[in-house]
């Protein structure tokens, strides 16, 4: 039986069911692979994962290929759209992901490197003015409301989900 990184068992663990343990503990390895030498970026992506985006996470990127996509097990696909897949939303298809706004290099904004965070990203469905948001925040006590990338006025929040 081949040797698997204990970080890669370890993001498995979390993963959501809609691909094959296969695809993703290939995607993941690849992942593990390309952040060995940014370990700040693999704590992020650890961190997010683990804590379901509980906790405020960094950006977590790979370089951006020529077309955007990334190649796993003969299947190409972009990147934020594969790990998203992966942790979050396992039905997701391609045009749903908006990056949030504390995302410096959120898929959308066309820079060098792309962050992969599954928890930088939210839900669109839909399209147009009748498109719905889906935003996954926490409401504490002190009507603060919390997104993985940090802390947003309750008003903000809700104006966010409802516009």
């Amino acid at each position: 039986m081949q040797n698997i990184d204990p970080t890669v068992l370890q993001l498995m663990c979390h993963r959501t069911d809609g691909e094959t343990e296969s695809f993703a503990r290939r995607a993941i390895d690849s992942l593990v692979k390309k952040l060995k030498e940014r370990k700040d970026e693999l704590d992020s992506l650890i961190t997010a994962v683990t804590t379901s985006g509980t906790q405020p996470s960094k950006c977590v990127t790979i370089q951006r290929t020529l077309d955007g996509r990334l190649q796993i097990a003969g299947r190409k696909a972009f990147p934020h759209i594969i790990y998203a897949k992966l942790w979050r939303w396992s039905d997701l298809t391609r045009n749903e992901l908006k990056s949030l706004p504390c995302c410096q290099y959120g898929f959308d904004g066309k820079h060098d490197i792309v962050c992969i965070n599954p928890f930088h990203y939210e839900r669109i469905i839909g399209a147009g003015k009748s498109a719905m948001w889906i935003v996954d925040a926490v409401v504490d006590t002190n009507l603060q409301c919390k997104s993985t990338c940090g802390s947003y006025a309750l008003s903000l929040c809700i104006s966010t989900v409802f516009s």
